[in-house]
């Protein structure tokens, strides 16, 4: 085999050196919407755990669909989502660590009888050449999502399904 990133990506382990594909899939999974009254709603999933160590996030890529699980979301909702390393815990916007890996991005439509569109979003190339201190393990994708309160009548669900690709260098470790 020859030398350079077709020998690194074929000798990847998780929390050693080197450059890493992560393809998570999402099946139908449901996401409680919590409903703060006069304000937006809001939701998180965690998706899975980074690898442990210093890591050079390369780009985010998904593709999301939404369906409204519950009568207390009206069938043509309408919201945003990021993907960060925290989860979201209230109806405040998505920024800082809630976004840092795709940032706040809009349905590409309201749904329609309870169901958006399976969309796309990407990380900004801001995020190029960003390090990510995950030496202690702990950082995990989280999808945060909020909902318009003209969306929500009651704390609810909605299913998410799709796809998450990641590419990301493990650059070291303490």
């Amino acid at each position: 085999m020859s030398k350079g990133l077709p020998r690194s990506l074929s000798r990847g382990v998780p929390g050693k050196k080197g450059v890493y594909s992560l393809n998570l899939a999402i099946e139908r999974t449901s996401v409680v919407i919590t409903d703060p009254g006069a304000a937006a709603a809001w939701g998180t999933l965690a998706i899975g755990q980074l690898p442990q160590g210093n890591l050079l996030i390369l780009g985010l890529v998904s593709y999301l669909k939404f369906t409204k699980n519950g009568a207390g979301i009206v069938d043509t909702f309408d919201g945003d989502y990021a993907i960060g390393t925290a989860p979201s815990t209230s109806n405040i916007a998505l920024a800082t660590n809630k976004a840092d890996l795709i940032a706040s991005t809009a349905f590409a439509s309201a749904a329609a009888a309870g169901v958006t569109a399976m969309f796309r979003a990407a990380s900004a190339a801001a995020l190029a050449g960003t390090i990510f201190d995950n030496t202690d393990g702990s950082l995990e994708l989280n999808l945060n999502i909020l909902l318009d309160d003209a969306a929500v009548t009651a704390t609810a669900a909605v299913f998410v399904e799709g796809s998450i690709s990641v590419q990301l260098g493990v650059v070291g470790d303490d």
